[in-house]
Protein backbone atom coordinates (compact mmCIF):
# COMPACT_ATOMS: atom_id res chain seq x y z
CA UNK A 1 0.00 0.00 0.00
CA UNK A 2 2.80 2.39 0.88
CA UNK A 3 5.25 1.61 -2.11
CA UNK A 4 5.51 4.29 -5.00
CA UNK A 5 8.10 3.23 -7.47
CA UNK A 6 9.37 5.76 -9.85
CA UNK A 7 10.23 8.37 -7.22
CA UNK A 8 13.23 10.18 -8.11
CA UNK A 9 16.49 10.13 -5.71
CA UNK A 10 17.93 13.34 -4.57
CA UNK A 11 20.99 14.02 -6.29
CA UNK A 12 23.32 14.07 -2.99
CA UNK A 13 22.58 10.67 -2.46
CA UNK A 14 22.54 9.93 -6.40
CA UNK A 15 25.73 11.09 -6.91
CA UNK A 16 27.06 8.65 -3.93
CA UNK A 17 25.04 5.63 -5.48
CA UNK A 18 26.39 6.22 -8.62
CA UNK A 19 29.63 6.28 -7.72
CA UNK A 20 29.89 3.14 -5.91
CA UNK A 21 30.94 1.03 -8.67
CA UNK A 22 31.77 -2.24 -6.34
CA UNK A 23 27.91 -1.98 -4.50
CA UNK A 24 26.47 0.00 -1.86
CA UNK A 25 25.01 -1.57 1.72
CA UNK A 26 21.92 0.32 2.93
CA UNK A 27 21.61 0.26 7.01
CA UNK A 28 18.36 1.20 8.75
CA UNK A 29 16.42 -0.06 11.74
CA UNK A 30 13.81 1.68 11.45
CA UNK A 31 11.74 4.19 13.06
CA UNK A 32 10.62 2.76 16.06
CA UNK A 33 13.91 1.43 16.43
CA UNK A 34 16.84 3.47 15.73
CA UNK A 35 20.56 1.96 15.52
CA UNK A 36 20.85 4.22 18.44
CA UNK A 37 19.16 1.65 21.23
CA UNK A 38 22.06 -0.43 19.94
CA UNK A 39 25.02 -0.80 22.44
CA UNK A 40 28.39 1.49 22.26
CA UNK A 41 30.23 -1.51 21.63
CA UNK A 42 27.82 -3.05 19.38
CA UNK A 43 27.55 0.49 17.01
CA UNK A 44 31.37 0.39 16.26
CA UNK A 45 32.04 -3.13 16.07
CA UNK A 46 29.65 -2.74 12.85
CA UNK A 47 31.63 0.85 12.04
CA UNK A 48 34.76 -1.21 11.86
CA UNK A 49 33.02 -3.75 9.44
CA UNK A 50 31.87 -1.42 7.59
CA UNK A 51 35.13 0.41 7.62
CA UNK A 52 37.00 -2.56 6.08
CA UNK A 53 34.18 -3.49 3.40
CA UNK A 54 35.07 -2.25 0.01
CA UNK A 55 31.58 -1.18 -0.67
CA UNK A 56 29.78 2.47 0.25
CA UNK A 57 27.33 2.29 3.44
CA UNK A 58 24.47 4.69 3.86
CA UNK A 59 23.56 4.25 7.37
CA UNK A 60 20.35 5.73 8.61
CA UNK A 61 21.11 6.88 12.32
CA UNK A 62 20.61 10.19 14.51
CA UNK A 63 23.79 10.50 16.11
CA UNK A 64 27.46 9.05 15.24
CA UNK A 65 29.14 10.65 17.97
CA UNK A 66 29.79 7.32 19.86
CA UNK A 67 31.45 6.21 17.12
CA UNK A 68 34.65 6.84 14.96
CA UNK A 69 33.01 7.01 11.30
CA UNK A 70 35.35 5.40 8.35
CA UNK A 71 35.45 7.15 5.40
CA UNK A 72 33.26 5.01 3.08
CA UNK A 73 30.08 5.00 5.49
CA UNK A 74 27.40 8.17 5.14
CA UNK A 75 24.86 8.57 7.71
CA UNK A 76 22.00 10.67 7.72
CA UNK A 77 18.93 10.88 9.94
CA UNK A 78 16.75 9.97 6.94
CA UNK A 79 16.64 8.26 3.53
CA UNK A 80 14.09 8.40 0.89
CA UNK A 81 14.50 4.26 1.62
CA UNK A 82 12.44 2.90 -1.41
CA UNK A 83 14.69 5.31 -3.81
CA UNK A 84 17.64 4.09 -2.18
CA UNK A 85 16.59 0.13 -2.23
CA UNK A 86 15.50 0.48 -5.92
CA UNK A 87 19.15 2.13 -7.15
CA UNK A 88 21.11 -0.70 -8.96
CA UNK A 89 24.26 -0.86 -6.98
CA UNK A 90 22.42 -1.33 -3.85
CA UNK A 91 23.55 -5.12 -2.75
CA UNK A 92 22.33 -5.79 0.46
CA UNK A 93 19.65 -3.98 3.18
CA UNK A 94 20.67 -4.56 6.95
CA UNK A 95 17.50 -4.35 8.39
CA UNK A 96 15.55 -4.84 11.20
CA UNK A 97 12.87 -7.13 9.98
CA UNK A 98 9.85 -4.09 9.97
CA UNK A 99 6.74 -5.32 7.87
CA UNK A 100 7.25 -2.03 5.64
CA UNK A 101 11.05 -2.49 5.18
CA UNK A 102 11.12 -5.85 4.14
CA UNK A 103 7.79 -5.49 1.77
CA UNK A 104 10.13 -2.72 0.29
CA UNK A 105 13.43 -5.29 -0.35
CA UNK A 106 11.35 -7.82 -1.85
CA UNK A 107 9.41 -5.44 -4.25
CA UNK A 108 13.38 -3.71 -5.17
CA UNK A 109 14.58 -7.28 -4.81
CA UNK A 110 17.46 -6.40 -2.32
CA UNK A 111 18.91 -9.19 -0.26
CA UNK A 112 18.41 -8.80 3.13
CA UNK A 113 21.34 -8.98 6.44
CA UNK A 114 18.31 -9.17 9.22
CA UNK A 115 19.09 -8.20 12.48
CA UNK A 116 15.84 -8.27 14.85
CA UNK A 117 15.66 -6.70 18.40
CA UNK A 118 12.27 -7.90 19.16
CA UNK A 119 10.99 -11.68 18.62
CA UNK A 120 8.17 -10.54 16.53
CA UNK A 121 10.75 -8.88 14.10
CA UNK A 122 12.90 -12.29 13.85
CA UNK A 123 9.66 -14.13 12.65
CA UNK A 124 9.56 -11.72 9.12
CA UNK A 125 13.04 -12.14 8.66
CA UNK A 126 13.05 -15.86 9.11
CA UNK A 127 10.52 -16.14 6.42
CA UNK A 128 12.41 -14.33 3.64
CA UNK A 129 15.67 -16.83 5.06
CA UNK A 130 13.30 -19.54 4.35
CA UNK A 131 13.21 -18.67 0.65
CA UNK A 132 16.86 -18.30 0.72
CA UNK A 133 16.84 -14.28 -0.06
CA UNK A 134 18.86 -13.19 3.28
CA UNK A 135 20.81 -14.05 6.30
CA UNK A 136 20.18 -13.05 9.79
CA UNK A 137 22.37 -11.97 12.90
CA UNK A 138 22.09 -12.72 16.58
CA UNK A 139 22.12 -9.16 18.12
CA UNK A 140 23.18 -11.16 21.56
CA UNK A 141 25.74 -13.32 19.85
CA UNK A 142 28.06 -10.41 17.86
CA UNK A 143 31.49 -10.69 16.53
CA UNK A 144 32.86 -8.58 13.85
CA UNK A 145 34.38 -11.49 11.79
CA UNK A 146 30.66 -12.65 11.94
CA UNK A 147 28.78 -9.42 10.87
CA UNK A 148 31.62 -9.14 7.94
CA UNK A 149 31.45 -12.07 6.38
CA UNK A 150 27.66 -12.70 6.53
CA UNK A 151 27.33 -9.20 4.68
CA UNK A 152 30.22 -10.21 2.29
CA UNK A 153 28.16 -13.41 1.67
CA UNK A 154 24.85 -11.75 1.17
CA UNK A 155 26.39 -9.40 -0.95
CA UNK A 156 28.76 -11.54 -3.59
CA UNK A 157 26.97 -14.55 -3.95
CA UNK A 158 24.58 -14.15 -6.85
CA UNK A 159 22.31 -17.09 -5.17
CA UNK A 160 20.43 -14.02 -2.65
CA UNK A 161 19.77 -11.49 -5.03
CA UNK A 162 18.24 -14.80 -7.36
CA UNK A 163 16.06 -15.79 -4.13
CA UNK A 164 15.14 -12.44 -3.34
CA UNK A 165 13.90 -11.99 -7.83
CA UNK A 166 11.95 -15.04 -7.44
CA UNK A 167 10.27 -13.86 -4.15
CA UNK A 168 9.52 -10.93 -5.90
CA UNK A 169 7.90 -12.64 -8.75
CA UNK A 170 6.00 -14.91 -6.97
CA UNK A 171 4.11 -12.70 -4.32
CA UNK A 172 3.98 -8.36 -6.45
CA UNK A 173 1.77 -8.79 -8.86
CA UNK A 174 2.84 -6.40 -11.60
CA UNK A 175 -0.53 -5.55 -13.08
CA UNK A 176 -2.45 -4.17 -9.95
CA UNK A 177 -1.06 -2.55 -7.28
CA UNK A 178 -1.84 -2.40 -3.55
CA UNK A 179 -3.79 1.05 -3.43
CA UNK A 180 -5.64 -0.35 -6.99
CA UNK A 181 -6.96 -3.43 -5.36
CA UNK A 182 -8.00 -1.93 -2.27
CA UNK A 183 -10.19 0.40 -4.52
CA UNK A 184 -11.42 -2.46 -6.34
CA UNK A 185 -12.60 -4.15 -3.83
CA UNK A 186 -14.11 -1.48 -1.83
CA UNK A 187 -16.02 -0.71 -5.16
CA UNK A 188 -17.33 -4.23 -5.17
CA UNK A 189 -18.40 -4.06 -1.57
CA UNK A 190 -20.77 -1.11 -2.14
CA UNK A 191 -22.03 -2.25 -5.54
CA UNK A 192 -22.62 -6.44 -4.04
CA UNK A 193 -24.35 -4.59 -0.51
CA UNK A 194 -22.11 -5.60 1.72
CA UNK A 195 -21.07 -8.85 0.21
CA UNK A 196 -21.88 -11.25 2.79
CA UNK A 197 -21.51 -14.19 0.99
CA UNK A 198 -17.73 -13.59 1.49
CA UNK A 199 -18.09 -13.75 5.12
CA UNK A 200 -16.49 -16.36 7.71
CA UNK A 201 -19.65 -18.26 9.17
CA UNK A 202 -17.18 -17.71 12.52
CA UNK A 203 -18.09 -14.08 12.47
CA UNK A 204 -20.42 -13.16 14.99
CA UNK A 205 -20.62 -17.03 16.84
CA UNK A 206 -21.50 -16.30 20.71
CA UNK A 207 -18.07 -16.88 23.03
CA UNK A 208 -19.58 -20.07 24.09
CA UNK A 209 -19.27 -21.71 20.82
CA UNK A 210 -16.08 -19.84 20.02
CA UNK A 211 -14.59 -21.23 22.94
CA UNK A 212 -15.99 -24.89 22.53
CA UNK A 213 -17.87 -24.71 25.46
CA UNK A 214 -19.89 -26.81 24.88
CA UNK A 215 -18.41 -29.56 23.57
CA UNK A 216 -15.77 -29.33 26.61
CA UNK A 217 -19.19 -29.76 28.92
CA UNK A 218 -20.06 -32.76 27.03
CA UNK A 219 -16.98 -34.40 27.26
CA UNK A 220 -16.23 -32.92 31.01
CA UNK A 221 -19.91 -34.84 31.60
CA UNK A 222 -19.05 -37.73 29.59
CA UNK A 223 -14.72 -38.03 31.35
CA UNK A 224 -17.15 -38.04 34.54
CA UNK A 225 -20.04 -40.25 34.10
CA UNK A 226 -17.17 -42.88 33.18
CA UNK A 227 -15.09 -42.49 36.02
CA UNK A 228 -18.21 -42.47 38.40
CA UNK A 229 -19.51 -46.08 36.57
CA UNK A 230 -15.57 -47.40 36.40
CA UNK A 231 -15.55 -46.99 40.29
CA UNK A 232 -18.95 -48.03 41.14
CA UNK A 233 -18.32 -51.52 38.78
CA UNK A 234 -15.01 -52.12 40.58
CA UNK A 235 -16.51 -51.35 43.75
CA UNK A 236 -19.34 -53.95 42.86
CA UNK A 237 -17.21 -57.00 41.62
CA UNK A 238 -13.68 -56.51 42.85
CA UNK A 239 -13.80 -54.71 46.36
CA UNK A 240 -17.20 -56.08 47.40
CA UNK A 241 -16.28 -58.69 49.54
CA UNK A 242 -12.59 -56.77 50.65
CA UNK A 243 -15.20 -53.85 51.51
CA UNK A 244 -17.22 -55.55 53.93
CA UNK A 245 -14.20 -56.68 55.35
CA UNK A 246 -12.53 -53.66 56.34
CA UNK A 247 -15.94 -52.57 57.84
CA UNK A 248 -15.69 -55.60 60.27
CA UNK A 249 -12.21 -55.31 61.37
CA UNK A 250 -12.08 -54.07 64.42
CA UNK A 251 -8.04 -53.91 64.21
CA UNK A 252 -4.74 -54.24 62.15
CA UNK A 253 -1.36 -55.39 63.70
CA UNK A 254 0.95 -54.70 60.44
CA UNK A 255 4.21 -57.40 60.88
CA UNK A 256 6.77 -54.06 61.03
CA UNK A 257 8.65 -51.54 62.84
CA UNK A 258 8.35 -47.35 61.96
CA UNK A 259 11.96 -48.18 62.02
CA UNK A 260 12.09 -49.54 58.58
CA UNK A 261 8.69 -47.70 57.34
CA UNK A 262 9.10 -44.62 58.38
CA UNK A 263 7.37 -42.39 60.98
CA UNK A 264 3.33 -41.94 59.82
CA UNK A 265 0.30 -40.79 61.50
CA UNK A 266 -1.98 -44.12 62.40
CA UNK A 267 -5.20 -44.55 64.41
CA UNK A 268 -5.09 -46.64 67.36
CA UNK A 269 -6.87 -49.29 65.78
CA UNK A 270 -3.27 -49.56 64.20
CA UNK A 271 -0.76 -51.15 66.38
CA UNK A 272 2.90 -52.63 65.13
CA UNK A 273 3.98 -56.23 65.79
CA UNK A 274 7.46 -56.51 64.91
CA UNK A 275 9.90 -59.54 65.42
CA UNK A 276 7.00 -61.47 64.63
CA UNK A 277 9.20 -64.16 63.26
CA UNK A 278 12.60 -64.09 65.57
CA UNK A 279 12.91 -66.72 67.78
CA UNK A 280 16.38 -65.89 69.86
CA UNK A 281 17.74 -69.07 72.02
CA UNK A 282 18.12 -71.23 68.96
CA UNK A 283 21.23 -73.40 68.57
CA UNK A 284 23.64 -73.54 66.08
CA UNK A 285 23.89 -76.56 64.20
CA UNK A 286 27.79 -77.85 65.08
CA UNK A 287 29.30 -77.63 61.48
CA UNK A 288 28.62 -73.51 61.46
CA UNK A 289 28.93 -73.42 65.37
CA UNK A 290 32.53 -75.03 64.87
CA UNK A 291 33.97 -72.54 61.66
CA UNK A 292 32.31 -69.35 63.63
CA UNK A 293 33.81 -70.34 66.80
CA UNK A 294 37.26 -70.62 65.56
CA UNK A 295 37.12 -67.06 63.53
CA UNK A 296 39.21 -65.70 66.00
CA UNK A 297 39.37 -62.27 64.12
CA UNK A 298 35.72 -62.10 63.21
CA UNK A 299 33.45 -63.38 60.78
CA UNK A 300 30.80 -61.76 57.85
CA UNK A 301 27.51 -63.16 56.74
CA UNK A 302 26.34 -62.22 53.44
CA UNK A 303 22.70 -63.35 51.95
CA UNK A 304 20.33 -61.60 49.81
CA UNK A 305 17.64 -63.35 51.11
CA UNK A 306 15.06 -66.11 49.49
CA UNK A 307 13.68 -64.02 46.14
CA UNK A 308 16.30 -61.60 45.10
CA UNK A 309 19.53 -64.65 45.38
CA UNK A 310 23.23 -63.80 44.63
CA UNK A 311 22.79 -65.74 41.66
CA UNK A 312 20.97 -62.78 40.17
CA UNK A 313 23.65 -60.63 40.16
CA UNK A 314 26.31 -60.25 37.26
CA UNK A 315 28.84 -63.02 36.90
CA UNK A 316 31.56 -59.98 36.74
CA UNK A 317 29.89 -58.58 40.13
CA UNK A 318 30.09 -62.04 42.03
CA UNK A 319 33.95 -62.50 41.38
CA UNK A 320 34.57 -58.72 42.18
CA UNK A 321 33.03 -59.96 45.79
CA UNK A 322 34.70 -63.23 45.85
CA UNK A 323 37.98 -61.83 45.18
CA UNK A 324 37.59 -58.95 47.81
CA UNK A 325 36.13 -61.60 50.69
CA UNK A 326 39.49 -63.70 49.41
CA UNK A 327 41.50 -60.73 50.49
CA UNK A 328 39.62 -60.27 53.86
CA UNK A 329 41.26 -61.31 56.93
CA UNK A 330 37.96 -62.57 58.09
CA UNK A 331 35.59 -65.74 57.43
CA UNK A 332 32.62 -65.27 55.10
CA UNK A 333 29.65 -67.11 55.04
CA UNK A 334 27.53 -66.91 51.67
CA UNK A 335 24.40 -67.90 51.21
CA UNK A 336 23.95 -68.83 47.60
CA UNK A 337 23.06 -72.05 45.24
CA UNK A 338 25.64 -72.25 43.06
CA UNK A 339 29.46 -71.04 43.12
CA UNK A 340 30.31 -72.80 39.94
CA UNK A 341 30.47 -69.47 38.50
CA UNK A 342 33.47 -67.81 40.78
CA UNK A 343 36.58 -69.05 41.98
CA UNK A 344 35.83 -69.34 45.40
CA UNK A 345 38.61 -68.32 47.85
CA UNK A 346 39.42 -70.23 50.85
CA UNK A 347 38.19 -68.14 54.03
CA UNK A 348 34.78 -68.10 51.97
CA UNK A 349 32.07 -71.00 52.73
CA UNK A 350 28.98 -71.26 50.94
CA UNK A 351 25.91 -73.05 51.37
CA UNK A 352 22.04 -73.03 49.93
CA UNK A 353 20.47 -71.77 53.42
CA UNK A 354 21.89 -70.91 57.02
CA UNK A 355 20.16 -70.62 59.55
CA UNK A 356 20.25 -67.02 59.78
CA UNK A 357 19.20 -66.10 63.04
CA UNK A 358 21.70 -68.34 64.86
CA UNK A 359 24.71 -67.26 62.50
CA UNK A 360 24.00 -63.38 63.21
CA UNK A 361 23.51 -64.12 67.60
CA UNK A 362 26.86 -65.46 67.06
CA UNK A 363 29.63 -63.81 69.27
CA UNK A 364 31.92 -63.22 65.87
CA UNK A 365 29.75 -62.22 63.37
CA UNK A 366 31.14 -58.01 62.99
CA UNK A 367 28.45 -57.62 59.83
CA UNK A 368 25.75 -58.99 57.81
CA UNK A 369 26.07 -57.87 53.95
CA UNK A 370 22.25 -57.64 53.08
CA UNK A 371 20.06 -56.98 50.38
CA UNK A 372 17.60 -55.23 52.65
CA UNK A 373 14.64 -57.20 53.30
CA UNK A 374 12.33 -56.17 56.13
CA UNK A 375 12.91 -59.32 57.89
CA UNK A 376 16.69 -59.40 57.53
CA UNK A 377 16.69 -55.26 58.72
CA UNK A 378 14.66 -56.74 61.94
CA UNK A 379 17.12 -59.57 62.62
CA UNK A 380 19.89 -57.55 62.30
CA UNK A 381 18.61 -54.74 64.63
CA UNK A 382 17.90 -57.79 67.06
CA UNK A 383 21.20 -59.14 66.92
CA UNK A 384 22.91 -55.80 67.30
CA UNK A 385 24.64 -56.86 63.78
CA UNK A 386 25.84 -54.03 61.36
CA UNK A 387 24.95 -54.04 57.84
CA UNK A 388 26.31 -53.15 54.47
CA UNK A 389 23.35 -52.64 52.39
CA UNK A 390 23.72 -53.77 48.84
CA UNK A 391 19.94 -53.06 47.82
CA UNK A 392 18.75 -54.47 44.47
CA UNK A 393 15.52 -52.84 44.18
CA UNK A 394 14.63 -49.41 45.13
CA UNK A 395 12.05 -50.39 48.42
CA UNK A 396 15.13 -52.28 49.91
CA UNK A 397 17.04 -48.85 49.54
CA UNK A 398 14.74 -47.01 51.47
CA UNK A 399 14.59 -49.63 54.56
CA UNK A 400 18.53 -49.81 54.11
CA UNK A 401 18.92 -46.37 54.21
CA UNK A 402 16.72 -46.03 57.55
CA UNK A 403 19.63 -48.02 59.00
CA UNK A 404 22.36 -45.89 57.56
CA UNK A 405 20.48 -42.69 58.60
CA UNK A 406 21.32 -44.16 62.57
CA UNK A 407 24.70 -44.60 61.93
CA UNK A 408 24.21 -48.40 62.00
CA UNK A 409 25.48 -49.51 58.59
CA UNK A 410 26.91 -48.34 55.21
CA UNK A 411 25.26 -48.88 51.89
CA UNK A 412 26.81 -50.12 48.21
CA UNK A 413 25.12 -48.75 44.67
CA UNK A 414 25.25 -52.14 42.80
CA UNK A 415 24.94 -50.17 40.00
CA UNK A 416 28.80 -49.03 40.53
CA UNK A 417 30.54 -51.59 41.51
CA UNK A 418 34.11 -51.87 42.22
CA UNK A 419 36.61 -53.94 44.36
CA UNK A 420 38.17 -51.05 46.05
CA UNK A 421 35.09 -49.38 47.62
CA UNK A 422 33.51 -52.90 48.29
CA UNK A 423 36.83 -53.95 50.04
CA UNK A 424 36.87 -50.40 52.38
CA UNK A 425 33.25 -50.47 53.37
CA UNK A 426 33.19 -53.51 54.36
CA UNK A 427 36.36 -53.21 56.59
CA UNK A 428 35.28 -49.82 57.85
CA UNK A 429 31.47 -51.71 59.06
CA UNK A 430 34.06 -54.67 60.84
CA UNK A 431 36.91 -52.49 62.48
CA UNK A 432 35.04 -49.18 63.42
CA UNK A 433 32.91 -49.66 66.38
CA UNK A 434 30.90 -46.75 66.31
CA UNK A 435 28.70 -48.83 63.64
CA UNK A 436 28.67 -51.48 66.38
CA UNK A 437 27.74 -48.90 69.06
CA UNK A 438 24.76 -47.23 66.78
CA UNK A 439 23.48 -50.94 66.14
CA UNK A 440 23.20 -51.81 69.74
CA UNK A 441 22.01 -47.53 70.91
CA UNK A 442 18.88 -48.40 67.66
CA UNK A 443 18.20 -51.54 69.64
CA UNK A 444 17.86 -50.79 72.85
CA UNK A 445 15.15 -47.33 71.19
CA UNK A 446 13.14 -49.84 68.88
CA UNK A 447 13.42 -53.84 70.82
CA UNK A 448 10.98 -54.02 73.32
CA UNK A 449 12.63 -56.39 76.06
CA UNK A 450 9.84 -57.48 78.05
CA UNK A 451 7.09 -57.95 75.40
CA UNK A 452 7.57 -59.99 72.25
CA UNK A 453 5.92 -59.35 68.88
CA UNK A 454 3.67 -62.40 69.04
CA UNK A 455 2.80 -61.52 72.61
CA UNK A 456 1.97 -58.26 71.62
CA UNK A 457 -0.29 -59.42 68.89
CA UNK A 458 -1.82 -62.08 70.95
CA UNK A 459 -2.32 -59.25 73.98
CA UNK A 460 -4.40 -57.20 71.65
CA UNK A 461 -6.37 -60.13 69.79
CA UNK A 462 -7.38 -60.38 73.32
CA UNK A 463 -8.35 -57.20 74.42
CA UNK A 464 -10.78 -56.85 70.96
CA UNK A 465 -12.54 -59.75 71.83
CA UNK A 466 -13.24 -58.36 75.14
CA UNK A 467 -14.02 -55.28 73.89
CA UNK A 468 -16.75 -56.10 71.59
CA UNK A 469 -14.86 -55.20 68.23
CA UNK A 470 -13.42 -52.06 69.91
CA UNK A 471 -14.88 -49.67 67.05
CA UNK A 472 -14.13 -46.98 69.42
CA UNK A 473 -10.69 -47.43 68.19
CA UNK A 474 -11.25 -47.35 64.65
CA UNK A 475 -10.95 -44.03 62.21
CA UNK A 476 -14.11 -42.56 61.24
CA UNK A 477 -13.05 -43.18 57.69
CA UNK A 478 -13.55 -47.10 57.57
CA UNK A 479 -17.11 -47.07 55.47
CA UNK A 480 -17.07 -43.89 53.79
CA UNK A 481 -18.30 -43.76 50.13
CA UNK A 482 -16.12 -43.51 46.91
CA UNK A 483 -17.71 -39.85 46.47
CA UNK A 484 -16.61 -38.76 50.41
CA UNK A 485 -13.13 -40.98 50.03
CA UNK A 486 -12.30 -39.28 46.72
CA UNK A 487 -13.43 -35.69 47.81
CA UNK A 488 -15.84 -35.90 44.61
CA UNK A 489 -18.72 -33.99 45.84
CA UNK A 490 -16.17 -31.19 46.58
CA UNK A 491 -14.39 -31.31 43.19
CA UNK A 492 -17.53 -31.04 41.63
CA UNK A 493 -18.56 -27.69 43.47
CA UNK A 494 -15.22 -26.14 42.74
CA UNK A 495 -15.35 -27.26 39.42
CA UNK A 496 -18.88 -25.74 38.83
CA UNK A 497 -17.50 -22.73 40.60
CA UNK A 498 -14.81 -22.35 38.15
CA UNK A 499 -17.11 -22.49 35.07
CA UNK A 500 -19.56 -20.19 36.38
CA UNK A 501 -16.71 -17.60 37.17
CA UNK A 502 -15.22 -18.13 33.69
CA UNK A 503 -18.75 -17.29 32.52
CA UNK A 504 -19.34 -14.12 33.97
CA UNK A 505 -15.76 -12.96 33.37
CA UNK A 506 -16.34 -13.69 29.22
CA UNK A 507 -19.75 -11.86 29.92
CA UNK A 508 -18.26 -8.77 31.71
CA UNK A 509 -15.53 -9.17 28.97
CA UNK A 510 -18.00 -9.32 26.23
CA UNK A 511 -20.09 -6.20 27.40
CA UNK A 512 -17.14 -4.18 28.38
CA UNK A 513 -14.54 -4.62 26.60
CA UNK A 514 -15.39 -6.46 23.22
CA UNK A 515 -18.83 -4.68 22.50
CA UNK A 516 -18.07 -2.06 20.27
CA UNK A 517 -15.73 -4.64 18.54
CA UNK A 518 -17.93 -6.83 18.24
CA UNK A 519 -20.32 -4.83 16.18
CA UNK A 520 -17.58 -3.64 13.98
CA UNK A 521 -16.26 -7.33 13.60
CA UNK A 522 -19.98 -8.18 12.08
CA UNK A 523 -20.35 -5.40 9.85
CA UNK A 524 -17.43 -6.08 8.64
CA UNK A 525 -17.39 -7.58 4.83
CA UNK A 526 -13.68 -7.26 3.75
CA UNK A 527 -9.94 -7.05 5.04
CA UNK A 528 -7.31 -6.01 2.86
CA UNK A 529 -4.56 -6.25 5.50
CA UNK A 530 -1.17 -4.65 4.48
CA UNK A 531 1.01 -7.70 4.35
CA UNK A 532 2.38 -9.46 2.10
CA UNK A 533 1.35 -13.41 2.41
CA UNK A 534 5.18 -14.27 2.37
CA UNK A 535 5.44 -12.51 5.69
Amino acid sequence: MHITPGLSLPQEWLTILDSSTRGAVYFSLGVMQGAEQLPTSVLQTLADVFGELPYTVLWKTDNTTKINKPDNVYTNSWFPQQQVLAHRNVKAFITHGGARSLEEAVFYAVPIVGLPLVKSRRIFINEITRHGAGEILDPHNFDKETVKTTINVVVTNEKYKKSMTRLKEAVVDPHVSGPEKAIWWTEYLLRNGNARHLRSPAVGISFIQYYFLDIVFIVLMIVLLSLYLALMIERALVRGWRSGFWRRRGLGCPASTPLLIGNRPSVPAVVYVDRMHITPGLSLPQEWLTILDSSTRGAVYFSLGVMQGAEQLPTSVLQTLADVFGELPYTVLWKTDNTTKINKPDNVYTNSWFPQQQVLAHRNIKAFITHGGARSLEEAVFYAVPIVGLPLVKSRRVFINEITRHGAGEILDPHSFDKETVKTTINVVVTNEKYKKSMTRLKEAVVDPHVSGPEKAIWWTEYLLRNGNARHLRSPAVGISFIQYYFLDIVFIVLMILLLSLYLALMIERALVRGWRSGFWRRRSLGCPGKFKAL
